[in-house]
């Protein structure tokens, strides 16, 4: 049977990001290899955990001594980090998120850096580089057309193929920022790609990415999925929230994100042609059976957006086939699937397209796109500073 399992890794020294998410979240390696031993998704212990991280229960009294240590210490770390936070010669606008786990950030990424292009600036971007091997004691690296995802990590990679614009990868934002102004003169407004909590890095506008799971039970780790507080959040600089809506999520934003950040409404859907892993071709429909591979935090979505594209289209969906986020696709056994096409996302073709086992003739990307809303581009407009010819 398919492993089903789900990870994501991320934080930021600067809120203890490191420690906590190798204690607190049960996405991280110890509990993959629980979850690749239990068959159904739902009932492994991490989605347990998760779910348990959700609501006002046992999990969250229990835990409610560590979050309150955890919460000291990541308060602690912040107000170093402000203290020690440096002025850069260009604006930089961070895409992130203050709940554990994947909500959709990268996509989003890719779309304001092409609006900054469309709109005569020079964009990069850094990033972390979850899933890659660079370690902190090495120089950051810019990553290219021929840098292996095994070294940077699958979603900088997908952003530099995306967009066309540097990007640099390092677990320190800022020393990425700054390498990146060095060898990159032209570029003149950096865009992180998280990094909310890495206060070290000064930012002119933050945007604040929600999922239909809002704030969870409102608690930090490990009580709740918070990384730090949001209610009461202090704004230090202006502050956009979007809630990235997927299939039948709402399409109103929860009442418990409302308060002093505008928030508007990305609508995420599956829609175009499918183009096939190696740039060659593109078709507006697919037929006969197909298996599905993803390695992302949340392919329950992707997966509901696929499955009423085939009804819809006539093609049908034999198997799917479910790694962790940031599963490194390029050098996995692959499940054999007859000859039949295989159906994938963006940020998996960027790894499965390394994998000698895959036929690139074969393998198709699902076309999923996303939307913001005009009012929420002329905010993000209007809160960058003056562009300097």
């Amino acid at each position: 049977s398919a492993a089903s399992s789900r990870h994501h890794r991320d934080g930021g020294r600067e809120l203890g990001g490191d420690f906590a998410v190798a204690f607190f979240d049960p996405s991280t390696s110890w509990a993959i290899a629980l979850r690749r031993t239990e068959p159904p998704m739902n009932h492994t212990l991490a989605q347990k955990l998760l779910h348990a991280m959700q609501q006002r229960g046992f999990w969250s009294l229990a835990m409610r001594p560590l979050s309150w240590l955890y919460g000291a210490l990541a308060a602690r770390q912040r107000r170093r980090a402000l203290a020690a936070q440096v002025t850069l010669p260009v604006p930089v606008v961070v895409v992130g998120n203050v709940v554990m786990g994947g909500t959709g950030k990268t996509p989003i990424v890719a779309a304001i850096v092409n609006h900054l292009k469309a709109n005569g600036w020079r964009p990069a971007v850094i990033s972390r580089g979850y899933g890659g091997s660079l370690t902190a004691a090495q120089p950051p690296l810019f990553v290219s057309s021929t840098t292996s995802t095994d070294l940077c990590g699958d979603e900088p990679k997908w952003l530099q193929q995306t967009t066309g614009v540097p990007v640099v990868v390092h677990r320190d934002r800022l020393a990425a920022a700054m390498h990146c102004l060095r060898q990159s003169e032209n570029v003149d407004i950096l865009v992180s790609d998280d990094g909310l909590q890495h206060l070290s890095l000064p930012r002119n506008l933050e945007l604040v990415v929600f999922d239909d799971r809002g704030e969870g039970n409102g608690l930090q780790l490990p009580a709740g999925p918070l990384r730090e507080p949001w209610q009461g959040r202090p704004i230090r600089q202006p502050i956009l929230g979007i809630y990235n809506r997927t299939g039948s999520n709402p399409d109103r934003i929860p009442a418990s994100l409302s308060g002093e950040v505008p928030f508007y409404i990305c609508e995420r859907r599956m829609a175009g042609d499918f183009v096939r892993v190696d740039g060659l071709e593109a078709k507006a429909q697919l037929s006969g059976p197909v298996h599905v591979f993803t390695a992302i935090a949340k392919p329950d979505a992707f997966l509901a957006m696929l499955q009423q594209r085939a009804q819809a289209e006539g093609f049908v969906i034999k198997a799917i086939h479910t790694w962790p986020d940031h599963a490194p696709l390029n050098r996995l056994a692959l499940p054999p699937t007859g000859g039949l096409p295989v159906i994938c996302t963006a940020k998996d073709a960027v790894k499965l397209r390394e994998n000698p086992s895959i036929d690139g003739s074969q393998c198709w990307i699902a076309p999923l796109t996303l939307s913001l809303p005009d009012a929420f581009w002329t905010a993000f407009d209007r809160f960058l500073p003056s562009k300097k010819d």
